[in-house]
């Protein structure tokens, strides 16, 4: 009940990414004693590949993920806050 009524309020949205979908990978890491400040521009310049979708009833999904250039699975499973969409116009319209 807690969780429809969070949902509605704030209204949430599912993860609806599928396999071989391109997507932008956040880049939110910050090391110690760092200087660096938030930006905007959090997303790493790569284009990633949805490989495989892992589910599991208690959360949500989790995303194994390809970087298009170098060909390298990233190392740990991606959350779908942490990806977005990379939307390009169409050449023809």
């Amino acid at each position: 009940m807690m969780k429809e009524n969070y949902d509605r309020w704030y209204k949430t949205k599912e993860a609806n990414y599928r396999v071989g979908d391109t997507v932008l990978l956040q880049d939110n890491r910050i090391e110690t004693n760092s200087n660096r400040l938030l930006k905007r521009k959090l997303y790493l310049n790569d284009k990633f590949t949805i490989i495989e979708v892992i589910e599991h009833s208690g959360i949500g999904p989790a995303y194994k993920i390809m970087n298009q250039r170098t060909g390298k699975m990233v190392k740990n499973l991606v959350n779908f806050d942490r990806i977005k969409r990379l939307v390009t116009p169409n050449a023809g319209t």
